[in-house]
């Protein structure tokens, strides 16, 4: 048990280097991982014989989601709102022409009336 402690203060007590290390090798944004001083407090309390055995087939799961099918998401999101943006074009358009129109018809009307009143 008295292993366990040691080695478990070490973990702890160097999580900074951790982290740094982590960022390096993944390149990963500092701001991704978690409030060191909180973390090192929260693991603190915890037994790490009780931590859930790594498991690797999952762990490659989520790198292919992360490496895959994120990446394919991520590039639907522009056509997405280009999509919504050629909507938004086309019914400004219609609205303006379809206004345009009623203009002209209005007009149109007037000046049937003005021609009438003026014969």
């Amino acid at each position: 048990m008295f292993g366990k402690d040691t080695k478990k203060k070490e973990l702890v007590n160097g999580l900074a280097n951790i982290f740094a290390s982590l960022q390096q090798q993944h390149q990963i944004s500092a701001g991704d991982f978690p409030n060191l001083q909180r973390m090192q407090e929260q693991l603190q309390h915890h037994d790490f014989s009780k931590f859930p055995a790594m498991k690797p087939k999952l762990l490659e799961n989520v790198d292919r989601m992360l490496a895959d099918d994120i990446a394919r998401l991520m590039t639907m999101i522009p056509k997405e709102a280009e999509q919504q943006t050629e909507t938004a074009i086309v019914k400004v358009l219609l609205l303006a022409h379809l206004r345009y129109s009623k203009a002209a018809q209005i007009h149109d009307y007037w000046c049937t009336l003005s021609l009438n009143v003026l014969w």
